[in-house]
């Protein structure tokens, strides 16, 4: 058994996967941590379990998260809003026009803001307090389909669950 196979040592099923924002105690830093998802069918959970080289101790507890409260689980679209460091208007300036071109180039694409839409696996939950929540996970190549499948199916068992979301913002 193991990460390989797709199952943990109790024969449930399981994927790395990469963490971007939502789970409680993990930092929010635009950064990916490497995740073990768990669906613990035992213990009615899913499990979320920082995912470490071997030997590292873990920084972060586990998290559970009861399937019943999952309302959505799907690829999402998210605008994500990046300012400019100036450095492409640099290239771009001095490669046209040698020195100056490379300052005038850097000066005008400094503060400029695109907008950029990166995918997301995203998965949508209601909190015990009744706030809806959402965690938001990029799948890597060895996350088989008929996991994130799973997720789905979770989701649509309690689409009734499901509010009117707004979009989510970085």
């Amino acid at each position: 058994m193991g990460l390989l196979n797709g199952k943990d040592k109790n024969g449930n099923d399981l994927a790395l996967m990469f963490h971007y924002s939502g789970l409680p105690n993990y930092p929010t830093d635009g950064k990916f941590r490497n995740v073990q998802v768990t669906i613990d069918k035992t213990n009615n959970v899913l499990i979320f379990q920082e995912n470490t080289v071997f030997g590292m101790k873990r920084r972060y507890k586990d998290i559970t998260l009861s399937p019943d409260k999952i309302y959505s689980a799907k690829d999402e679209g998210i605008d994500r809003e990046q300012i400019s460091n100036g450095l492409a208007g640099a290239v771009v300036g001095g490669a046209l026009f040698g020195g100056t071109g490379a300052v005038t180039g850097s000066i005008l694409e400094k503060g400029s803001k695109k907008t950029k839409v990166k995918t997301f696996f995203v998965i949508r939950y209601i909190e015990s307090d009744d706030q809806r929540k959402y965690l938001l996970l990029r799948s890597g190549n060895g996350v088989r389909p008929d996991f994130i499948k799973q997720l789905k199916q979770i989701a649509e068992e309690n689409s009734s669950l499901k509010p009117n979301d707004k979009p989510i913002e970085l």
